[in-house]
């Protein structure tokens, strides 16, 4: 991989092993900024930032990635190389053994990659917004048509919010709009429940496994169904009150919904085992590989743990990032 004007790296060339990478460095070295641009490459946007412009060097106006992947098929037991180049300036474009991409969902679609981050902690976040997205590319992996659904909700959904800060908006064109979306809100709700569902019915094949046992723990999703009675309240408070964008994703856990947790430790178990669930739930689907990014795995948890989710990586190419490297002795050690 070569990075160009990507967070604080001017220029930086990298190799990386087809199994588990351990990049290693001191506070601040860019280690976090590696995985972000293997995930940035490939999903077209970091799991950091919304902006793409946030991304680039403090002292420069773009950044430019470059890395090989190889995809692997296991109905065929076949892989092939492809060459990335993701461009960014003022506008991202990105090209695949120098063919521009002009269908995003597609090419997402044939990289699967799939992170935890502390501050992106999947179905554990704190921030519903992130726990709706994580969910949505599990959705996405399961179903393509997902992609498509969420964009035109989204872009009706603007609609809405914009035309509910006029003067006196008009309720048939309110209803109309409304109408608009109940299609594509039902089909995104219909699936993430049906996601959240296999997540809850496999999740237990790890947890209860988990070195020093954790209690049972499951998902609650809790889907806003698009309500036209709510137009007149709508417009009185000028903002969207039913849909999609509002779910709610919860976990289950000694009896309550939690949407916190007090111990750091407990709350990063249940964010890998959800995660693990879901690299199961997708390449059970898709028949192929799937990227696994870790940052800072090993913080926050004991020996027993990291070992055990060490276990769980199998033949995954995986990106683990860490200040050294005592756990992962047959990982490719990358020093920044």
């Amino acid at each position: 991989m070569f990075l160009f004007n990507f967070r604080n790296h001017n220029k930086l060339n990298l190799s990386f092993s087809k199994n588990t990478n351990y990049i290693k460095g001191a506070n601040a070295a860019g280690k976090t900024s590696v995985v972000e641009a293997v995930c940035t490459a490939l999903n077209l946007k970091s799991f950091r930032q919304s902006q793409l412009k946030n991304l680039v060097n403090f002292d420069a106006h773009n950044f430019f990635i470059e890395t090989n992947i190889m995809r692997n098929f296991y109905d065929y037991n076949d892989e092939y190389l492809y060459n990335i180049k993701f461009k960014y300036n003022n506008g991202s474009s990105v090209y695949e053994n120098n063919k521009k991409i002009t269908k995003v969902e597609d090419y997402i679609f044939n990289y699967p990659v799939l992170v935890y981050s502390p501050e992106n902690e999947g179905l554990i976040s704190e921030n519903q917004e992130k726990k709706r997205k994580f969910l949505d590319k599990i959705c996405f992996y399961t179903n393509k048509t997902h992609f498509n659904n969420l964009k035109n909700y989204n872009k009706l959904l603007r609609i809405k919010k914009g035309y509910l800060y006029h003067n006196n908006p008009d309720y048939r064109y309110l209803e109309s709009l409304t109408e608009s979306m109940y299609k594509f809100s039902d089909d995104i709700q219909k699936l993430r429940r049906d996601v959240v569902n296999k997540i809850n019915s496999k999740i237990s094949e790890f947890y209860n496994n988990v070195p020093g046992k954790i209690e049972n723990f499951y998902f609650i999703y809790e889907p806003f169904l698009i309500d036209i009675e709510k137009i007149t309240e709508e417009k009185a408070k000028k903002r969207v009150l039913s849909g999609a964008h509002l779910d709610r994703i919860y976990v289950f856990y000694r009896g309550k919904k939690y949407e916190s947790f007090a111990s750091f430790g407990q709350k990063k178990t249940f964010a890998l085992c959800s995660l693990f669930t879901s690299v199961l739930i997708v390449e059970e689907f898709l028949n192929s590989g799937i990227i696994i990014i870790l940052d800072d795995l090993e913080v926050g948890l004991d020996s027993s743990r990291i070992n055990f989710f060490k276990e769980l990586l199998g033949n995954n190419q995986t990106f683990i990032t860490g200040v050294s490297n005592r756990y992962f002795k047959d990982a490719k050690n990358i020093a920044l």
